[in-house]
């Protein structure tokens, strides 16, 4: 069975293909969402796809953020912990971005949910929501 990780990469491949740059911050977030959002557009504009990316920073930066362990499992690195959920953000002004991000990480077997600006389930997102199980 392939790891959570090795279907991570698939699934981002997918997308590299259709030219949106991925983005997964192993260094966590610093709370500011500005800087994250800078990061992923930084991202795009050095692979060339400038305002076409998805982005998610694991975990907190103050704590170490995340790592890949040696079952391809993502998890904290202050406690150890696999890693839960992460949330994608994406250019508000191309939704469909977001379709492609679901479609790519379900065609993988991940289980995705959307939210709308207030944080309801709905079809207008502002995140994509990856939820990560144990057993993955």
């Amino acid at each position: 069975m392939d790891t959570q990780r090795q279907r991570l990469e698939r699934a981002f491949e997918t997308l590299k293909k259709q030219n949106i740059t991925p983005i997964l911050k192993l260094k966590g977030s610093t709370g500011v969402i500005e800087w994250d959002l800078q990061d992923y557009t930084f991202a795009s504009l050095a692979a060339g796809t400038p305002d076409s990316w998805v982005g998610a920073h694991a975990g907190d930066e103050q704590t170490g953020g995340t790592f890949w362990d040696d079952r391809g499992r993502l998890r904290h690195r202050h406690d150890d912990k696999p890693v839960q959920q992460l949330w994608f953000s994406f250019p508000l002004n191309r939704p469909e971005i977001a379709a492609l991000l679901a479609a790519a990480l379900e065609d993988w077997a991940f289980y995705t949910t959307w939210t709308d600006p207030d944080g309801n389930p709905g079809t207008v997102a502002d995140r994509v929501r990856l939820v990560l199980k144990e057993e993955d």
